[in-house]
């Protein structure tokens, strides 16, 4: 049996191409104006960002500087609500009537009242080392002077430096 062989001069040339026109344009051309809407998208983000950071300084701002005034609102609202409570209870009870019914417990700004009352030389610094001595609970000089209704700061019983006071003469904290 001979051997199957290609033909003397070879076999015609195969058409694989197809010699059609080219539609669109080149892939370049796509590539760049991809590029270009993205940057665009990219550019716009950055300074929607950027907006939106400054309004929300402005808006901190804004609160930062209403605060007051909104805290002086309410406070004048919570003082007319006080007051307007205290009349409907000396209207209905016919006196006005302490919450314990004794002087034992005071508020706070009665206490402030009482020490400037107390004292000639400056209510406030008694006031002040008395809550240390009430709040610390320590048993130094300061409550012994407290306790004593001396308000002198400096120098201790005998001429003996204070607490607040270092050697060097400069005054610390209490």
């Amino acid at each position: 049996m001979p051997q199957d062989l290609p033909p003397t001069g070879g076999y015609d040339a195969v058409q694989y191409r197809r010699n059609i026109p080219t539609r669109g344009l080149r892939p370049i051309w796509y590539m760049a104006i991809m590029g270009g809407v993205v940057g665009y998208g990219w550019y716009h983000l950055f300074h929607g960002q950027r907006e939106k950071i400054e309004y929300a300084r402005e808006k901190a701002w804004a609160r930062i500087h209403l605060t007051p005034l909104l805290q002086a609102e309410e406070d004048r609202d919570q003082a007319r609500r006080y007051y307007a409570d205290l009349a409907r209870e000396k209207q209905l009870l016919g006196s006005e009537t302490r919450a314990y019914n004794s002087d034992r417990y005071v508020l706070l700004f009665e206490w402030i009242l009482k020490s400037r009352e107390s004292s000639s030389a400056g209510g406030p610094i008694w006031f002040m080392l008395l809550m240390f001595d009430a709040l610390a609970g320590l048993y130094g000089r300061h409550s012994r002077r407290v306790r004593d209704g001396r308000n002198d700061v400096g120098l201790g019983e005998e001429g003996e430096q204070d607490a607040g006071v270092d050697s060097k003469g400069e005054r610390g904290t209490y």
